[in-house]
């Protein structure tokens, strides 16, 4: 049976002297772009939120952890998107590629984009099989705010970055941890945390419903070995177990500069298609990217939606800082969200 983490606050905020010294500075206020309602995705935990392509209203999933903007080839044709070629090539799980893009004619709540490009998936099952998402929305389109997510409320917010820095916690919060982001190509979210106090490097993936911990770093980190359980489930023995086979173990505490969470419940996968994908001679994504300015192999985990729907999430990307809070609890009668 699963159960979900329990989370609890330490009393601590972090606040280093490039965030406290710019108090003092004269600056401008936040500035909401637009606002949206997350709805749920088929397992209610993937977030996902309302959007328009070419006029018409479509559903993205919101993905912290993709590499690019992304739209499903069926969506593609619907709207009479003309298709361009690109230098570049991605790939899905079944090795199928695409080299095209899009430019998609784009509106989140308030805000318009006359064209956003969009890579084109190799096959409509990348959002999931039988799935309504048109695509996915990534780190691309998202660094260009602030995002403010309460997972609790499902509120989203993109917010300018033309404001003062550090000063963006504005909802009530008795504890707030500030995590330092580390400069990794994709924008994705990259922070140190601590499992069991052991200091790792995570991705903070809000289309990723399970929190996940590499192997290899399992058995290095913390002794972890497959469950002999486990190991006969797929033909193999503790010795020896299946290079493709996943397990799960509760960890004691997982930590985000002050802000613990208790006994989560991490899945424990293999290397296999990050080995697979290093030994493959093209980038996933070409000439847009460089294999030599990143090192996927120094992160050891992805933070999930089971973690993630506990938290109010201030992502300042131009800040390059995390800012969490406990998630915010909607008050149905008032209409109001409340932490």
């Amino acid at each position: 049976m699963y159960s979900t983490p329990r989370l609890a606050i330490v009393a601590f905020v972090f606040c280093s002297a490039h965030i406290c010294g710019a108090f003092a500075e004269d600056c401008h206020p936040q500035g909401i772009a637009a606002t949206v309602q997350l709805v749920g995705g088929a397992d209610g935990y993937i977030p996902v939120l309302p959007v328009a392509m070419n006029d018409q209203p479509k559903q993205m999933i919101l993905s912290t952890g993709a590499k690019l903007t992304e739209i499903t080839p069926s969506t593609a044709d619907a709207l009479g998107l003309p298709r361009q070629k690109g230098d570049f090539k991605v790939f899905d799980t079944s090795r199928l590629s695409s080299n095209d893009y899009v430019n998609v004619p784009f509106k989140i709540g308030r805000m318009s984009s006359k064209g956003v490009g969009m890579i084109v998936l190799p096959s409509d099952s990348d959002v999931g099989a039988g799935s309504a998402i048109a695509g996915v929305l990534g780190p691309d389109v998202l660094d260009n705010y602030d995002i403010d997510i309460d997972f609790g409320t499902g509120k989203l917010n993109f917010i300018s970055q033309d404001h003062c820095l550090g000063r963006v916690v504005y909802w009530p919060a008795t504890s707030i941890a500030a995590v330092p982001m580390q400069r990794f190509v994709y924008s994705w979210i990259v922070i140190s945390v601590k499992l069991d106090g052991q200091p790792t490097l995570a991705i903070v993936d809000t289309s990723a419903a399970s929190t996940t911990l590499y192997r290899a770093a399992a058995e290095k980190l913390f002794g972890l070995t497959m469950p002999e359980a486990d190991a006969k489930q797929t033909g193999s023995d503790t010795a020896q177990p299946n290079a493709a086979a996943a397990f799960v173990h509760t960890f004691k505490s997982l930590e985000f500069e002050g802000l613990l969470v208790k006994n989560p419940i991490v899945q424990v996968i293999p290397d296999v298609f990050r080995n697979t994908k290093s030994r493959n001679s093209d980038p996933e994504t070409g000439s847009l990217l460089s294999n030599s300015a990143l090192d996927e192999e120094s992160i050891k985990m992805r933070i999930g939606m089971d973690v993630l729907r506990q938290l109010h999430v201030y992502i300042a990307y131009k800040e390059r800082v995390l800012y969490l809070t406990p998630a915010g609890q909607l008050d149905e009668k008032a209409g109001k969200s409340t932490n």
